[in-house]
Order: C-alpha cells, then sequence, then structure tokens
C-alpha cells in the first residue's frame, strides 16, 4: 500500500485552486419541438453540446450558445438510430455516442465530429470500439471506453478517431470508464472492481490511482463525469434505489460539496469548462421532467445572461479519518457496503 502522503502530492501537483462561492444556475433553452433537452458538455467559449428527443426516446445531437441557437445533428437517423453528444472542445471537435436504440451498450457506437463536418468512427486498429466517450479537451484527446460482451469494460484515451492509451489503474478491475482527460495528462472516471462492489470515482495521476467514495452513509456508488485543469471535479452518487445527485469535488482539497438544482430532487452534472462552468441536469425520479442548466460559480452579474442566483451548499464533512488515498488493493480502501446496482 502505497502511503496517503503520495496522494497529497497527486492533488497538489493538480493545478489551480476553486471553491464554491455564490452561484447561478442559468438555464438551457430548450431545442425547438422538444420533449427533453439534455445538455452534456461545455468548452471555454461557453458553446454547449448534448441530446434531445421528440418524445419517442430516440435521442438527437444538438450543440450551440446559451441563447438556444443550435444546430442538430443525427449520425445515422436510418442504420444507427440514437445519437448523443458527450463532449466539445473550443475548436468545435465534438465527441459522442450513436446506434442508442440498439439497447445494448456493447453495440453503441462511438464517433468524432470535427469543426468541417466530417464524421469518423472511433477505432482501435481499423475495429469500432462500443460503449460511451467522454469530454475531448483543448489537444483533442478524448477519454472513453470499450464496453465488451461479456460486460466488462476497458477504458482507454483516445485522439483522431483512433484509440491511443489504454487506461490502466494499477490494478485489476472488470470496468474502467474514464471521463475526462485534462491537458496535464491526469484521467478522472469511475471503475468497478468486481460483481460485488459498486462503482467508485478515480484520478489517476502519472501512474498512481486514487479511489474516491462520496462520503455519505447512504452513498453506494460515486461517479466522475468531467474535470477541469484546476482540479475541479464534477460527478454523480446513488444511493440504494439508484437514485443520484450531484456533487463538485475539489481535488486539490479533497473537498466534496453536494449540488442541487431547486424543484428537482435528483441531479447530475456533467462536463467543466475552464471557468468551473458545468452542464448539470435535473430531473423527477420517474424522469418524467428533465430540466437542463450551467452551473456557473459566481452571483448572476458574473455570469452569462439569463441567470438567477441560488443557495450555497457547504462542503460536506468528510467521514472522521477518512481521506482518499493511492490504493495497489483497491479492497483497503472500499467500504464493505459498497454492493452492485443498477449499471449506466
Amino acid at each position: 500500500m502505497r502511503k496517503s502522503s503520495k496522494l497529497a502530492t497527486l492533488f497538489a501537483a493538480l493545478l489551480g485552486t476553486a471553491s464554491v462561492q455564490a452561484a447561478t444556475l442559468i438555464p438551457v433553452p430548450s431545442v425547438p419541438g422538444s420533449a427533453v433537452t439534455a445538455v452534456q458538455a461545455i468548452n471555454d467559449n461557453n458553446v454547449i453540446a448534448g441530446y434531445y428527443d421528440n418524445g419517442d426516446g430516440v435521442p438527437h445531437g444538438f450543440y450551440g450558445t446559451l441563447d438556444g441557437n443550435y444546430t442538430t445533428f443525427d449520425f445515422d437517423n436510418v442504420n444507427d438510430p440514437g445519437t448523443e453528444l458527450r463532449g466539445i472542445n473550443d475548436k468545435g471537435v465534438i465527441v459522442g455516442i450513436a446506434n442508442q436504440a440498439a439497447g445494448n451498450t456493447f453495440e453503441v457506437l462511438e464517433f468524432e465530429r470535427y469543426a468541417d463536418g466530417t464524421v469518423k468512427v472511433i477505432a482501435n486498429a481499423g475495429t469500432p470500439v462500443h460503449g460511451t466517450v467522454g469530454d475531448i479537451n483543448a489537444k483533442g484527446i478524448f477519454a472513453a471506453e470499450n464496453f465488451n460482451e461479456d460486460l466488462s469494460v476497458d477504458g482507454y484515451t483516445g485522439k483522431k478517431a483512433k484509440v491511443k492509451t489504454t487506461v490502466d489503474l494499477g490494478f485489476t478491475a472488470i470496468r474502467v470508464r474514464p471521463r475526462a482527460v485534462l491537458q496535464s495528462g491526469d484521467v478522472i472516471g469511475y471503475t468497478k472492481v468486481d460483481n460485488s462492489t459498486g462503482y467508485q470515482g478515480f484520478i489517476l495521476h502519472d501512474g498512481t490511482a486514487a479511489l474516491i467514495d462520496y462520503p455519505d452513509p447512504n452513498a453506494l456508488q460515486t461517479l466522475f463525469e468531467g474535470a477541469n485543469s484546476k482540479g475541479i471535479v464534477s460527478g454523480i452518487w446513488e444511493d440504494s434505489n439508484g437514485d443520484e445527485f450531484g456533487f463538485i469535488y475539489d481535488s486539490r482539497k479533497a473537498a466534496f460539496t453536494p449540488f442541487a438544482i431547486p424543484g428537482y430532487p435528483q441531479s447530475a452534472p456533467f462536463g467543466v469548462n475552464a471557468a468551473g462552468m458545468i452542464a448539470v441536469q435535473g430531473y423527477t425520479s420517474d424522469f418524467s421532467q428533465v430540466a437542463s442548466y450551467i452551473y456557473c460559480p459566481k452571483k448572476p452579474s458574473k455570469c452569462p445572461a439569463g441567470g438567477f442566483e441560488v443557495a450555497d451548499a457547504k462542503p460536506v464533512a468528510m467521514v472522521p479519518g477518512f481521506k482518499p488515498r493511492a490504493a495497489s488493493n483497491p479492497a483497503v480502501a472500499m467500504p464493505a457496503k459498497m454492493r452492485l446496482l443498477r449499471d449506466r
């Protein structure tokens, strides 16, 4: 077991600082005619991306500005229906998934769309990969996964629609699901060690992985969904009912701050830009009502127009004696209460 001081060095190495202050929620305009509009990514120019559906449950991609000036996009609505846009960088390069209608994650295609409209299927040595792709950074590097038919998942980073490197956490895990690559090369995401455990968030820095759990006795899974170069991580924790609750994690301070949207009992933050603005969804337990917002960590006067101020949340008190730590033996860092829940 590596000493916890190793992890302190890990967190110190993440650049910059950030903290939750007076915050603003900016409503995301719906795609005209849609039943649901769900935002999943935001770049440093405040261009957003996500998906919408028209009431039939089939998603279609969209991207554009915060005032609702959108472009809609389908990978192939005839042969591979169901498109979600998952990440966008400042050059307008988008990563996403298609063939959601297939119903099996190991049949979902991953793709990269360039600013000129060219689209390429992401492949490993010429063979398409399947699963979910995360965000894409300024260098054009994205985090993603390959979901196998035996339900195991291999994590990787890619560029220009090709798999480049395997995400190796340094220990055996049946599922490794990266969601963001910082420009430093650090990778965040979540992992399942075996079928007796739930997902745990991870930060991979210089070959050392830290497993991190949300410090709440009801938290059975912790999912890291997005991150920026200042060490601000967005994510979700789940309880035994599969209900989802958003959080912001300041990796330099090892501090969680719960995230809530007024009027919606559940929330899911995703992509984070350099200014700490986060693409977030709020929804009811049965998903009958869904709303999308951009979270801005400042007062409305210092955020893009159209937002409203929300009450600050206080950082969650860490479990006494709890410190996120690197683990060569993941079982040591894993609460006994972790168990298999529904998969994402």
